[in-house]
């Protein structure tokens, strides 16, 4: 039994690695809630974003410049909205998610994307190993 206001601890041992994440569970029951995820995913990514934010993590979304994310461009959207705003698959997976738009092409939005991996606990992508993030 916890008093209140006092988090649960529990070790979480990832398959086929050597250390061991020490998980608080908030208040609300939010598992993730004090951890950064940057989501890089495309569309067979995009569940993986909103789960982890349904978790309680802070999920920081990135699209590319002029475009926004595909999800965007998917219907329905809503009468009288603008169309890039209001799909209904970018509404459902991107709820709750913070959203930014970053051109890693550009040596400002590389330095803003490396500040952002080093403020991330996790980094989702959902790229071939062809075409990574570049991450390392």
């Amino acid at each position: 039994m916890r008093d209140e206001g006092e988090s649960d601890i529990s070790s979480l041992i990832l398959p086929h690695s050597s250390f061991v994440l020490e998980i608080a569970v908030a208040d609300d029951g939010s598992v993730l809630s004090p951890y950064r995820v940057l989501d890089l995913t495309g569309d067979n990514g995009w569940l993986c974003g909103q789960i982890l934010g349904d978790l309680g993590a802070d999920v920081v979304k990135v699209e590319p410049p002029g475009r926004g994310d595909e999800s965007r461009r998917i219907g329905p959207f809503r009468a009288g909205s603008r169309p890039l705003e209001s799909g209904a698959l970018h509404l459902y997976l991107d709820e709750g998610k913070l959203g930014i738009t970053l051109d890693r092409q550009t040596p400002s939005g590389r330095e803003l994307f490396r500040r952002l991996v080093a403020q991330s606990l996790i980094v989702v992508e959902s790229a071939d190993g062809r075409r990574g993030a570049g991450v390392d």
